[in-house]
């Protein structure tokens, strides 16, 4: 008896890893595009975002359609931020 139910466990072990894998085989052609989340309107704060890496980030996140608050200590990197 023991020995079936060893047989079956191996079994279903393979099933699930031939499963796993087929999914991950699959989710690996979708395009990134389709797995973004839509960020249109929602609010972001960028801590920092007056220059470098911050600043980037606030343009891209712009360019997503979201509502970028921007916030950091260098008043010339945020005035230029707004134009």
């Amino acid at each position: 008896m023991t020995y079936l139910r060893s047989i079956g466990e191996v079994i279903i072990f393979l099933l699930l890893s031939i499963f796993a894998i087929l999914d991950g085989i699959v989710k690996s052609f979708i395009p990134k595009r389709y797995k973004m989340k839509s960020i249109d309107g929602e609010i972001a704060l960028v801590t920092g975002g007056g220059g470098g890496l911050g600043r980037l980030l606030s343009l891209r996140l712009a360019n997503l359609g979201a509502i970028v608050i921007v916030w950091d200590i260098n008043e010339t990197g945020e005035y230029e931020m707004k134009k």
